[in-house]
């Protein structure tokens, strides 16, 4: 299983991957993150065995990015 997700978070975009890099650099079971800025934009590939722990680990990386953003912005 594998998603490509792309988001548009503009001038943050450099803060929130570092932001993620801990944790899609970390020994996650099961899955294989990359995250990265491409041209202002958010790419998050994500990479799973399970469907199950595919949309885990997207809930998760989606609510990080959710709160790096907002944090960014601030």
């Amino acid at each position: 299983m594998k998603a490509i997700v792309k988001l548009r978070t503009g001038k943050a975009t450099e803060a929130i991957v570092r932001a993620l890099a801990p944790e899609a650099e970390g020994d996650i079971p099961k899955v294989k993150v990359n995250v990265e800025n491409i041209g202002n934009r958010l790419k998050m590939e994500i990479e799973a065995e399970s469907i199950s722990s595919l949309r885990a680990c997207l809930n998760s990386f989606l609510s990080w990015a959710k709160c790096a953003h907002e944090v960014a912005r601030e």
